[in-house]
């Protein structure tokens, strides 16, 4: 494991440099794994995970030449490793992945991901001069008994400066979470506000950020990680996502990232472009001259109105922070009341379909999803789409249970489906039951006589891969979406690149990332729609130029 090299002037066109650090060193000679850049003293100090015989430490590196605007040649620090030795409690292989330093209190401080007990931890260290460290305790660990490691953590801040600063905190473990919370400054610990929600959605791993002080503004970059087991065979492994801006959005309490504006100079030739077409249901339709394997598609749909759907009004209101649980389940209670005891309803679902071959039966459908409420279902399971899992009193009434698990899912807005686990039976041998699962999507249900499960109204962001062709996962990555009070419309962006797919819905407000191999005749865009038909206000879509340059561009 090394750390490869590459520059931009603009965060999008890029060429490549010689490898930046080799896993030469007794002390890395297992890997250079992942870490951060922090600028000291004017120039850049690389933070890694150096990993060797005594497991998983912190190490660093220092440019030859920081005058260098390429900074092609690093030098590892003489005092490696500059952290020898782990938190306490912490095992040899379970700390890793230091962050950008930040100043508190007049120290620097960096954060590493660990685990104590099989609990996911964030430790912090300080330091003075940046050549020796000071263990300050763990900052952050998980309350949810879900996550046995923290891998590549961050953290920072969002949104205006204020004393009661939001600030994020990012975690790597199946898949990237955060939560938004406050820092204590004088505990130097992160006090988290809400549960632990996706930073993104789908093959997005690692992901790293960096404050860009041109723009101000917070920048995002994450690993796409392969589906296809024959990757090897393709001599590649795995990817960077776009660069996205990471904002906070105060109507819903959450995260949006998005594509850095910069991004859209990859846009060519428009391939087809049309306006208020009514998509009716049941249909899948290729647009006449939107080919190719780089494609960017933009798209809205209309939204129904508040005053004309209660539907839309439980899903606004389930996603305002200003919402009461008296106010959620007032503006819930038209919709709720429509659930029925059939199954997990959607009333619709549309959007758009890319790397598609109609005539193959191939697509990747990307889009919107409504979820209507239903249950309790008794004697069904929802398996997958879990975020959050927590033990019930064994003690209650199974019908307390069941309602305590469903309102859970109503008040936190990115629970879509729920899922109640009796008591006995099979689950009983691997953790605590009863148990409530809390799921991000809305699973399809499965017969099983120890659970009962229900969804609750809410708008789904979907990658449907289930007819993506080739080799490559064939699942369904779904996340519950905010709707903005007001808003008349669901926005899709979407950004292909040969097997790479990223999706962005309302400006970010949801994203996933998935990767689909079909053969380079799957190379269409369709519409389509499911359940009831939709008014398609705009779409246009757009061929894409390569991000690769020859060298340093002459200016």
């Amino acid at each position: 494991m090394s750390w490869s090299h590459s520059a931009s002037l603009d965060l999008v066109r890029w060429w490549h440099l010689p490898v930046a650090l080799w896993p030469n060193q007794t002390y890395d000679q297992d890997g250079v794994f992942s870490g951060s850049v922090s600028i000291v003293d004017g120039a850049p100090l690389l933070s890694y995970t150096c990993v060797g015989p005594k497991g998983q430490l912190q190490c660093q590196a220092r440019p030859v030449d920081a005058s260098d605007p390429d900074l092609v040649e690093w030098a590892k620090d003489e005092a490696n490793p500059v952290i020898g030795t782990p938190p306490p409690g912490v095992p040899a292989d379970s700390f890793r992945d230091p962050t950008t330093a930040w100043t508190d209190g007049g120290l620097s401080r960096i954060a590493v991901g660990a685990a104590v007990n099989g609990v996911g931890h964030v430790s912090q260290y300080s330091t003075t001069d940046f050549e020796s460290w000071k263990f300050e305790g763990f900052m952050y660990a998980d309350a949810s008994g879900t996550h046995a490691m923290f891998e590549c953590p961050d953290f920072y801040p969002v949104g205006p400066d204020s004393p009661s600063q939001t600030y994020v905190m990012k975690i790597s473990d199946s898949g990237d979470w955060y939560a938004l919370g406050a820092y204590d400054s004088a505990t130097q610990s992160f006090q988290p506000r809400q549960s632990l929600r996706r930073y993104m959605a789908g093959t997005f791993y690692a992901s790293k950020r960096f404050y860009d002080p041109v723009q101000q503004r917070q920048v995002l970059f994450g690993w796409v990680q392969e589906s296809s087991p024959t990757t090897a065979q393709r001599g590649w492994q795995g990817s960077m996502t776009l660069p996205m801006e990471v904002t906070y959005d105060a109507a819903t309490d959450s995260l949006r990232a998005f594509p850095i504006a910069e991004v859209a100079s990859l846009r060519n030739q428009s391939l087809f472009s049309a306006s208020n077409i009514t998509v009716k249901a049941g249909s899948d339709t290729a647009l006449p001259g939107a080919t190719g394997l780089m494609l960017q598609v933009t798209a809205t749909f209309a939204l129904p109105s508040a005053e004309r759907s209660a539907w839309r009004r439980c899903v606004e209101a389930r996603w305002s922070p200003s919402t009461s649980d008296s106010q959620r389940l007032d503006s819930c209670r038209a919709a709720l009341a429509g659930r029925t005891g059939a199954g997990p309803t959607s009333s619709q679902s549309y959007g758009v379909g890319v790397r598609a071959n109609l005539a193959a039966g191939i697509e990747t459908r990307l889009g919107f999803q409504h979820v209507s409420a239903s249950g309790p279902l008794n004697n069904t399971d929802m398996p997958g789409g879990d975020y959050r899992d927590f033990a019930l009193p064994a003690s209650a009434p199974a019908e307390q249970n069941i309602q305590n698990c469903s309102q859970t899912c109503l008040a936190e807005p990115q629970c879509v489906a729920w899922t109640y686990v009796r008591d006995g039976g099979p689950a009983a041998t691997a953790f605590p039951v009863p148990r409530c699962s809390l799921k991000s999507s809305a699973p399809p249900a499965d017969a099983n006589k120890w659970c009962v499960s229900g969804t609750v109204p809410s708008l789904v962001q979907v990658n449907d891969q289930s007819r993506a062709g080739g080799d490559g996962a064939h699942s369904v990555v779904a996340e519950s979406l905010p709707i903005a009070k007001g808003a008349s419309v669901s926005e899709l962006s979407v950004w292909v690149d040969h097997s790479v797919i990223e999706s962005f819905a309302n400006r970010g407000l949801g994203r996933i990332v998935t990767r689909s191999y079909p053969d380079a005749t799957a190379n269409g865009v369709t519409l389509f729609a499911d359940g009831a038909g939709v008014q398609l206000m705009s779409i246009d879509v757009a061929s894409v130029e390569s991000i690769w340059v020859q060298g340093r561009p002459r200016l």
